[in-house]
């Protein structure tokens, strides 16, 4: 499993697929709905924010090219920390799957699927992503290196529809509900970026390990454009955005297209690109669950696991029949704990090594 390397592009599409899935599946909303008007100003400046603690990320792997957080975790701690860390990372990557397949079944049900039961849906992309991960990474990567640039040309499409809608006014007034809410508070929307979740364990998936630093920034620039450029988009189309309820604000902007008839023609098609999307989402999910799990264990065919690991989410899945229980597990326990998690734990694991590090480097220079 740990033998597959990525070229660079299929790791930046890889990265910017994850965050592209996130913008269809309502992303956007949480600066909306917290930051009001200055949603767009926020997400410039958690995006700023995002870059320069990758720039402290990448400068902090510098002594331990080709490691991943896990080996990270263990020169800190011993194979106790990096078992903590194992299982902490398989929780963010298992509820991520959770929370996305929800949420997109219960779209794609209410808008084409009505007949269908939810069950199906969700079994449909959760046994799609374990086979997916019978073949691999690289059949992974390869796949999702034709899906992502598609997820990404159909919301630029999109955005370039609306344009015709576009209201200057709505973006203000400019702070929104204020300085406090859009630079102090929301400062807390940087959860967003939870694909360092992934950057942090990409470094071994490297077929050129000291392509990481461009391979980070790239996906995170890219990714960013997208996120602006969606919330910019929405707040100029929509003056009802900050309290509407819809799950797929993005497929939104297809109904209120005045581009004739075209672009709403190609809904089904987007919508397509979507689930494919969604799919390579959650098998890259999946197999990053399983990489952790085959690292921290040691297990011959982790493979196997998926089975396990896809039983729970279908439970997951379904255990709560009303949707919005699962936005307030999103917004009271999922946002803070694995902004903790990603922004001060794996970097406070890291500095520790860089001192660690340091401290042994001088021993060893002392005559």
């Amino acid at each position: 499993m740990q033998g597959a390397k990525l070229e660079n592009l299929e790791a930046i599409a890889l990265i910017v697929l994850i965050m592209t899935n996130k913008i269809i599946l309502n992303l956007p909303k949480t600066i909306l709905t917290t930051t009001g008007t200055s949603a767009w100003i926020n997400s410039i400046y958690i995006s700023l924010l995002t870059i320069l603690v990758m720039l402290f990320v990448i400068r902090l792997f510098k002594n331990f090219s080709g490691c991943d957080i896990l080996d990270i975790s263990k020169y800190v701690g011993g194979k106790f920390l990096k078992n903590i860390m194992a299982i902490l990372y398989v929780i963010l990557f298992t509820s991520n799957s959770i929370l996305i397949i929800r949420s997109f079944s219960e779209s794609i049900k209410i808008i084409y699927f009505s007949i269908i039961p939810l069950t199906a849906i969700i079994l449909f992309f959760i046994v799609s992503a374990c086979i997916a991960n019978l073949f691999g990474l690289k059949v992974i990567s390869k796949t999702n290196l034709i899906i992502a640039p598609l997820a990404l040309l159909s919301i630029f499409i999109i955005i370039l529809a609306s344009i015709q809608n576009f209201v200057p006014q709505r973006l203000f007034p400019v702070l929104g509900h204020g300085v406090n809410e859009t630079f102090i508070k929301g400062t807390s929307n940087i959860f967003l970026y939870s694909i360092l979740a992934y950057l942090f364990l990409l470094p071994p998936m490297l077929k050129k390990s000291k392509d990481y630093k461009k391979i980070s920034l790239i996906s995170i620039a890219v990714s960013a454009f997208y996120l602006i450029s969606s919330i910019v988009c929405l707040q100029l189309v929509f003056p009802f955005i900050y309290k509407s309820k819809e799950y797929l604000s993005i497929y939104l902007l297809i109904r209120m297209a005045k581009s004739g008839d075209i672009v709403q023609r190609f809904s089904s098609i987007f919508f397509f690109i979507w689930i494919l999307s969604v799919l390579c989402y959650i098998s890259i999910s999946l197999y990053f669950a399983l990489y952790v799990t085959k690292k921290s264990t040691n297990l011959e065919n982790p493979k196997a696991v998926s089975y396990c690991l896809g039983s729970i989410i279908l439970g997951s899945s379904l255990v709560v029949s009303d949707f919005s229980k699962y936005l307030t597990f999103i917004e009271k326990i999922f946002k803070p704990s694995s902004t903790i998690f990603l922004f001060v734990i794996n970097i406070l694991i890291l500095i520790l090594a860089n001192i660690k590090y340091k401290i042994k480097n001088k021993r060893k220079d002392t005559p």
